[in-house]
Protein backbone atom coordinates (compact mmCIF):
# COMPACT_ATOMS: atom_id res chain seq x y z
CA UNK A 1 0.00 0.00 0.00
CA UNK A 2 1.50 3.40 -1.21
CA UNK A 3 1.71 5.57 2.05
CA UNK A 4 1.75 9.24 1.16
CA UNK A 5 3.26 10.43 4.40
CA UNK A 6 6.27 8.35 3.28
CA UNK A 7 7.06 10.51 1.07
CA UNK A 8 9.41 13.67 1.05
CA UNK A 9 9.75 16.99 -0.84
CA UNK A 10 12.02 19.67 -1.51
CA UNK A 11 11.15 23.15 0.25
CA UNK A 12 12.90 26.65 1.00
CA UNK A 13 14.83 26.77 4.11
CA UNK A 14 16.29 30.47 5.08
CA UNK A 15 18.68 31.09 7.74
CA UNK A 16 20.24 34.14 9.00
CA UNK A 17 21.56 35.71 11.39
CA UNK A 18 19.96 38.95 13.82
CA UNK A 19 21.88 41.23 15.54
CA UNK A 20 20.28 43.81 18.13
CA UNK A 21 17.11 42.88 15.76
CA UNK A 22 18.36 43.78 12.58
CA UNK A 23 19.25 40.90 9.80
CA UNK A 24 22.85 41.15 8.98
CA UNK A 25 23.31 37.65 7.22
CA UNK A 26 20.90 35.12 4.84
CA UNK A 27 21.41 31.71 3.52
CA UNK A 28 18.36 30.63 1.51
CA UNK A 29 18.45 26.79 0.43
CA UNK A 30 16.53 23.81 -0.44
CA UNK A 31 16.28 20.97 1.65
CA UNK A 32 14.26 17.44 1.65
CA UNK A 33 11.41 16.88 4.25
CA UNK A 34 12.50 13.38 4.64
CA UNK A 35 15.84 14.68 5.95
CA UNK A 36 16.68 16.11 9.15
CA UNK A 37 17.77 19.83 8.87
CA UNK A 38 20.57 21.11 10.95
CA UNK A 39 21.13 24.79 11.50
CA UNK A 40 25.05 26.05 11.81
CA UNK A 41 27.03 26.38 14.78
CA UNK A 42 26.04 30.02 16.46
CA UNK A 43 29.78 31.92 15.93
CA UNK A 44 30.62 34.05 18.65
CA UNK A 45 30.85 37.79 17.56
CA UNK A 46 32.73 40.48 18.74
CA UNK A 47 30.93 42.72 20.95
CA UNK A 48 27.40 40.50 21.41
CA UNK A 49 26.03 37.35 22.94
CA UNK A 50 23.99 35.24 21.26
CA UNK A 51 20.88 34.02 23.14
CA UNK A 52 19.50 31.63 21.24
CA UNK A 53 17.57 29.97 17.93
CA UNK A 54 14.05 30.47 16.63
CA UNK A 55 11.77 29.03 13.96
CA UNK A 56 9.07 30.75 11.45
CA UNK A 57 7.68 27.48 12.04
CA UNK A 58 6.21 25.53 15.06
CA UNK A 59 9.05 22.42 14.92
CA UNK A 60 9.75 19.62 17.30
CA UNK A 61 12.91 21.03 18.60
CA UNK A 62 14.41 22.36 21.12
CA UNK A 63 16.28 25.31 21.31
CA UNK A 64 17.09 25.47 24.71
CA UNK A 65 18.40 22.63 27.52
CA UNK A 66 16.72 21.47 30.52
CA UNK A 67 18.29 24.28 32.35
CA UNK A 68 17.58 27.50 30.01
CA UNK A 69 20.51 27.61 28.07
CA UNK A 70 20.55 28.36 24.44
CA UNK A 71 21.90 25.67 21.97
CA UNK A 72 24.46 26.85 20.23
CA UNK A 73 23.62 24.63 17.15
CA UNK A 74 19.69 22.67 16.68
CA UNK A 75 18.46 19.95 14.70
CA UNK A 76 14.92 18.83 14.03
CA UNK A 77 12.89 17.40 11.27
CA UNK A 78 11.94 18.93 8.45
CA UNK A 79 8.46 19.29 7.46
CA UNK A 80 7.63 22.69 6.03
CA UNK A 81 9.68 26.25 4.42
CA UNK A 82 10.64 28.30 6.93
CA UNK A 83 13.04 30.70 8.28
CA UNK A 84 16.02 30.24 11.16
CA UNK A 85 16.99 32.55 13.42
CA UNK A 86 20.41 32.86 15.49
CA UNK A 87 19.79 35.89 18.02
CA UNK A 88 22.37 38.23 19.04
CA UNK A 89 22.10 41.13 21.30
CA UNK A 90 25.03 43.79 22.24
CA UNK A 91 27.57 42.27 25.53
CA UNK A 92 26.33 45.78 27.26
CA UNK A 93 22.92 46.68 26.48
CA UNK A 94 20.43 46.23 29.75
CA UNK A 95 17.24 47.34 28.54
CA UNK A 96 15.63 47.04 32.05
CA UNK A 97 18.76 48.50 34.34
CA UNK A 98 19.16 45.47 36.58
CA UNK A 99 22.80 45.59 36.55
CA UNK A 100 23.03 41.89 33.78
CA UNK A 101 23.62 42.32 30.43
CA UNK A 102 20.28 41.23 28.73
CA UNK A 103 22.36 39.07 26.42
CA UNK A 104 23.62 36.92 29.40
CA UNK A 105 20.12 36.74 31.24
CA UNK A 106 18.02 36.07 27.92
CA UNK A 107 21.43 32.79 26.74
CA UNK A 108 21.02 31.38 30.12
CA UNK A 109 17.32 31.68 31.43
CA UNK A 110 15.52 32.46 28.23
CA UNK A 111 13.91 35.92 29.89
CA UNK A 112 15.33 39.06 31.89
CA UNK A 113 13.90 37.77 34.93
CA UNK A 114 17.33 37.98 36.70
CA UNK A 115 19.67 40.21 38.26
CA UNK A 116 23.63 40.60 38.76
CA UNK A 117 22.52 39.14 42.48
CA UNK A 118 19.91 36.53 41.48
CA UNK A 119 20.96 33.26 43.10
CA UNK A 120 18.51 30.46 41.39
CA UNK A 121 20.53 27.83 42.29
CA UNK A 122 20.50 29.11 46.36
CA UNK A 123 24.35 28.79 46.83
CA UNK A 124 24.69 31.90 47.85
CA UNK A 125 26.67 33.07 44.42
CA UNK A 126 24.92 35.73 42.73
CA UNK A 127 24.82 35.34 38.78
CA UNK A 128 27.30 37.75 38.11
CA UNK A 129 29.82 36.35 40.17
CA UNK A 130 28.69 32.57 38.95
CA UNK A 131 29.99 33.80 35.75
CA UNK A 132 32.91 35.47 36.23
CA UNK A 133 34.31 32.79 38.52
CA UNK A 134 33.34 30.47 35.83
CA UNK A 135 30.88 28.84 37.21
CA UNK A 136 27.18 27.63 36.24
CA UNK A 137 24.65 29.71 37.99
CA UNK A 138 21.79 26.81 37.74
CA UNK A 139 23.54 24.56 40.00
CA UNK A 140 24.73 24.95 43.73
CA UNK A 141 28.52 25.26 44.43
CA UNK A 142 29.90 24.55 47.92
CA UNK A 143 32.10 27.56 49.20
CA UNK A 144 34.85 27.28 51.35
CA UNK A 145 37.33 30.33 52.97
CA UNK A 146 36.57 33.00 51.23
CA UNK A 147 36.46 32.52 47.65
CA UNK A 148 37.67 28.98 47.91
CA UNK A 149 34.91 26.74 45.54
CA UNK A 150 34.56 23.16 44.94
CA UNK A 151 31.72 22.89 42.13
CA UNK A 152 28.74 20.92 43.07
CA UNK A 153 27.73 21.31 39.11
CA UNK A 154 27.09 17.48 37.29
CA UNK A 155 29.44 16.66 34.52
CA UNK A 156 28.17 17.05 31.34
CA UNK A 157 29.06 14.49 28.74
CA UNK A 158 28.80 14.31 24.55
CA UNK A 159 25.74 12.58 23.05
CA UNK A 160 27.40 12.54 19.51
CA UNK A 161 24.56 11.37 16.58
CA UNK A 162 25.24 10.78 13.22
CA UNK A 163 24.99 8.69 10.41
CA UNK A 164 27.14 5.97 8.24
CA UNK A 165 28.02 6.90 5.92
CA UNK A 166 28.51 10.39 7.08
CA UNK A 167 25.96 13.04 6.20
CA UNK A 168 23.30 10.49 4.47
CA UNK A 169 20.51 11.30 6.54
CA UNK A 170 21.60 14.46 8.35
CA UNK A 171 24.78 16.35 9.10
CA UNK A 172 26.60 15.46 12.64
CA UNK A 173 25.49 16.69 15.41
CA UNK A 174 27.02 17.11 19.09
CA UNK A 175 26.01 18.30 22.34
CA UNK A 176 26.82 18.36 25.86
CA UNK A 177 23.87 16.54 27.89
CA UNK A 178 23.32 16.26 31.96
CA UNK A 179 23.23 12.29 33.26
CA UNK A 180 19.31 11.73 33.36
CA UNK A 181 18.02 13.66 30.51
CA UNK A 182 15.40 12.24 28.35
CA UNK A 183 16.43 11.94 24.73
CA UNK A 184 14.63 10.83 21.48
CA UNK A 185 15.70 10.30 17.98
CA UNK A 186 13.75 11.49 14.79
CA UNK A 187 11.65 8.41 12.83
CA UNK A 188 12.81 7.12 9.89
CA UNK A 189 11.20 4.87 7.30
CA UNK A 190 13.88 2.16 5.11
CA UNK A 191 11.34 2.41 2.16
CA UNK A 192 11.83 6.35 1.51
CA UNK A 193 15.11 6.90 3.32
CA UNK A 194 18.66 5.28 3.34
CA UNK A 195 17.62 4.02 7.15
CA UNK A 196 18.47 0.94 8.09
CA UNK A 197 19.28 0.44 11.84
CA UNK A 198 20.19 2.91 14.64
CA UNK A 199 23.38 1.90 16.95
CA UNK A 200 23.96 2.80 19.99
CA UNK A 201 27.44 2.77 21.63
CA UNK A 202 28.54 0.46 19.16
CA UNK A 203 25.09 -2.29 19.78
CA UNK A 204 22.79 -2.49 17.29
CA UNK A 205 20.53 -5.04 19.86
CA UNK A 206 19.97 -2.07 22.22
CA UNK A 207 17.69 -0.36 18.95
CA UNK A 208 15.28 -3.53 18.26
CA UNK A 209 12.36 -4.78 19.11
CA UNK A 210 11.18 -8.48 20.37
CA UNK A 211 10.87 -9.58 16.41
CA UNK A 212 14.53 -8.12 16.14
CA UNK A 213 13.58 -5.86 13.62
CA UNK A 214 15.04 -2.24 13.96
CA UNK A 215 13.35 0.71 15.73
CA UNK A 216 12.57 3.17 13.64
CA UNK A 217 13.05 5.75 16.42
CA UNK A 218 15.33 4.99 19.58
CA UNK A 219 14.83 7.13 22.70
CA UNK A 220 16.74 6.73 26.41
CA UNK A 221 18.06 8.45 29.41
CA UNK A 222 21.22 10.04 29.46
CA UNK A 223 23.69 7.84 31.30
CA UNK A 224 26.85 9.27 32.89
CA UNK A 225 29.00 8.50 29.98
CA UNK A 226 29.17 9.88 26.38
CA UNK A 227 26.54 8.56 24.01
CA UNK A 228 27.09 8.02 20.40
CA UNK A 229 24.04 7.35 18.18
CA UNK A 230 24.50 5.87 14.59
CA UNK A 231 21.90 5.54 11.94
CA UNK A 232 23.03 2.85 9.53
CA UNK A 233 22.52 3.39 6.38
CA UNK A 234 22.84 1.27 2.68
CA UNK A 235 21.63 2.50 -1.01
CA UNK A 236 20.89 -0.87 -1.98
CA UNK A 237 17.54 -1.33 -0.62
CA UNK A 238 17.68 -5.04 -0.61
CA UNK A 239 20.18 -4.97 1.92
CA UNK A 240 18.86 -2.56 3.61
CA UNK A 241 15.65 -5.12 3.94
CA UNK A 242 17.50 -7.60 5.48
CA UNK A 243 19.48 -4.79 8.04
CA UNK A 244 16.25 -3.41 9.21
CA UNK A 245 14.26 -7.28 9.71
CA UNK A 246 16.87 -9.51 10.40
CA UNK A 247 20.02 -7.25 11.54
CA UNK A 248 22.19 -8.73 8.90
CA UNK A 249 22.08 -9.34 4.81
CA UNK A 250 21.74 -12.89 4.87
CA UNK A 251 17.98 -12.93 3.95
CA UNK A 252 17.94 -11.84 -0.03
CA UNK A 253 14.80 -10.89 -1.95
CA UNK A 254 13.42 -13.77 -2.61
CA UNK A 255 13.55 -15.22 1.08
CA UNK A 256 10.11 -16.16 2.51
CA UNK A 257 11.13 -16.80 6.49
CA UNK A 258 7.29 -16.39 7.97
CA UNK A 259 6.20 -19.05 4.87
CA UNK A 260 3.03 -16.82 3.89
CA UNK A 261 3.71 -17.00 0.29
CA UNK A 262 5.25 -13.12 -0.08
CA UNK A 263 8.87 -12.75 -0.49
CA UNK A 264 11.12 -10.61 1.50
CA UNK A 265 10.75 -7.71 -1.10
CA UNK A 266 7.34 -7.66 -1.75
CA UNK A 267 6.94 -7.62 1.84
CA UNK A 268 9.38 -5.06 2.04
CA UNK A 269 7.05 -2.89 -0.84
CA UNK A 270 3.76 -3.63 1.24
CA UNK A 271 5.21 -2.50 4.08
CA UNK A 272 4.29 -5.93 5.87
CA UNK A 273 5.66 -7.74 8.12
CA UNK A 274 8.22 -10.57 6.77
CA UNK A 275 8.50 -11.91 10.19
CA UNK A 276 4.84 -12.67 10.70
CA UNK A 277 2.29 -14.87 8.93
CA UNK A 278 -1.01 -13.72 9.72
CA UNK A 279 -2.88 -17.10 8.07
CA UNK A 280 -1.12 -19.54 11.05
CA UNK A 281 -3.23 -20.64 13.66
CA UNK A 282 -2.45 -22.39 16.57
Amino acid sequence: MWCPATWGYIVHVVQQVEVDGVVVETIDETHDTTAIYTTSNAVARSGYIFTGWTTSTKQEFTARDDWGRAYEQVSFALYEPMTNTAHYVDEDFDSDGDGMPDGLEIYWYGNLDQTRDSDTDGDGIGFALELELGLNPHFADSWQRGLMATSAQPKFFNLVVRCEPEGTLFATVTNNVAPGVSWASAMFDPRSTKFAYWRVNGAAVSARDEFGRALDQVSFTMPGNDVEVVAVCSEDAEVRAGLYWYGDAAQGWTSDTDGDGLTLREEFELGTNPLFNPTFHV
